[in-house]
């Protein structure tokens, strides 16, 4: 328990001391929201990511109800109010994929795993709120997602215009495909409505979650792999050979405790447990020098870097490992995987995005920009101030 304290002691101690001062100055206190990006300082002309603006509204209302501080209050305010007034279409619903730092529509596309990121951070704001906008807009959110899993998989499209027309995936792209359906993106449409379940105690949308965790694991997971399944076709099969160890391991531990906040049969939610403790055993294959590797790719490791936010996901899933078996070894691979996180990714700011496998940092991403606000070190964070 003291190898186990003094790690959440050190992320708590890092939180307080380098990640709130960093995210202080990167209050746009003139167009609202954040700034976009950082780069040695914030690049305040630089666009705004509704993923990247729904993660920190969420990140920072969890933090206001962790320590009710008003500052944290205004920012999520700011937050709500660039995303209600400049991202979202009022006319044809749902939110722009990006906006200028001013507010001027900068992609108008309307992609299904914004909306879910969208629904999670709003979900979270409106448990202290209560503001009604914002529960129209979390309405709005569910029908159009629902929409998606009516007659699956004829109805889903990941990617849509203004207008709702169906387009290829391009912003979800990887492997050098146009995927049809991700299954990271359901992952984070589990996770969404489980928080609307779990705020709201409105049954559609437990019922909507437990579609699209049936779903899953129906057709998105290779149970001989025991591995999610990356990227599916409409004709329900895999189109790469990929082993997604961050995305194994994140999951593991998010559908563990989302069973927990839904409504159902004990014996169902006992045989996703089952599953979900053999992915999160089956990830920690990817083990390399003590952190877990990115993914593999035709059965080769593609590369040996040292990723932040799969770091992050790797440190919850062995604390819910050590909480579940009370086993050692995880608790050891946890300080392990801690230990190089340190001397790697933690910096007097935000984490870096990357280092090498020497803990060389690595320029190809900011410290902060459109795919990297604090959802995964945050969310990493408090779940170790629940220890």
């Amino acid at each position: 328990m003291n190898k186990l304290n003094c790690v959440k002691e050190n992320l708590i101690k890092n939180l307080k001391e380098n990640l709130l001062p960093f995210w202080d100055k990167m209050v746009d206190l003139e167009y609202g929201g954040f700034y976009g990006e950082w780069d040695e300082e914030p690049l305040k002309q630089s666009d705004k990511g509704t993923v990247y603006l729904s993660r920190l509204l969420w990140s920072f209302s969890v933090l206001y109800q962790k320590n009710n501080e008003t500052k944290y209050l205004t920012y999520i305010n700011s937050i709500f109010d660039f995303l209600k007034s400049k991202l979202y279409d009022n006319v044809n619903k749902g939110f722009y994929w990006s906006a200028t730092y001013d507010g001027k529509i900068k992609n108008n596309h309307k992609h299904l795993y914004a909306q879910s990121f969208c629904l999670y951070g709003l979900s979270e704001y409106y448990s202290i709120t209560k503001d009604k906008i914002c529960l129209n807009i979390i309405e709005d959110l569910y029908n159009i997602i629902r929409e998606n899993f009516i007659n699956f998989p004829k109805n889903y499209f990941e990617e849509r215009t203004e207008s709702h027309q169906n387009v290829e995936n391009k912003l979800l792209e990887g492997y050098d495909i146009y995927p049809e359906i991700t299954t990271n993106t359901l992952l984070h449409l589990i996770e969404s409505t489980g928080n609307c379940y779990k705020v709201l105690k409105d049954k559609k949308f437990n019922q909507l979650c437990l579609t699209i965790i049936d779903i899953l694991f129906k057709y998105g997971y290779d149970y001989d792999k025991k591995s999610l399944i990356q990227f599916l076709n409409y004709d329900l099969n895999s189109v790469v050979d990929v082993i997604s160890y961050g995305h194994d391991i994140e999951v593991s531990w998010l559908l563990y405790d989302i069973l927990d906040i839904l409504d159902f049969n004990e014996k169902e939610k006992n045989k996703y447990r089952k599953i979900l403790f053999e992915l999160g055993n089956s990830a920690l294959k990817g083990i390399y020098n003590n952190y877990l590797l990115s993914e593999n790719i035709n059965g080769t490791l593609v590369n040996t870097d040292i990723i932040w936010w799969i770091q992050a996901e790797t440190l919850i899933a062995l604390l819910n490992l050590y909480e579940i078996t009370k086993s050692e070894i995880y608790l050891e691979q946890l300080c392990k995987v801690y230990d190089v996180l340190k001397k790697s990714i933690i910096t007097e700011n935000e984490w870096l995005w990357s280092a090498d496998e020497n803990y060389n940092p690595l320029k190809c991403h900011k410290q902060a920009e459109m795919w990297k606000a604090n959802y995964h070190n945050f969310r990493c964070i408090f779940k170790f101030m629940e220890v």
